[in-house]
C-alpha cells in the first residue's frame, strides 16, 4: 500500500464500529477536566486521540443516564 503524503492528513478513522464502553460519571469528569486544563503539557493530539475515543463509544449505552450523556455529548 501506498500512502501519498498529502493524502496522509486526510485520512479518516473507521467510525463505523460502536463499542458498548461502560465509562463512569467521575472518569468523565476527569476527562472533562483535563481537556479544560490550562498547561502546557495538553497538545492538540491529546485532544485529538480524546475526540477518537467518545467516537467510538457506543451512545445507545449511556440512553438510561442523562448525566453521562451529557458529558458524551460534547465531543
Amino acid at each position: 500500500m501506498i500512502i501519498e503524503g498529502e493524502n496522509l492528513a486526510k485520512r479518516q478513522w473507521n467510525t463505523g464500529t460502536q463499542y458498548n464502553i461502560n465509562i463512569d460519571l467521575q472518569t468523565l469528569n476527569i476527562f472533562c477536566r483535563y481537556i479544560l486544563q490550562d498547561s502546557r503539557i495538553l497538545r492538540m493530539e491529546h485532544l485529538v486521540n480524546m475526540r477518537k475515543l467518545f467516537k467510538l463509544v457506543d451512545r445507545s449505552t449511556y440512553e438510561n443516564d442523562p448525566d453521562k450523556l451529557k458529558g458524551l455529548i460534547l465531543f
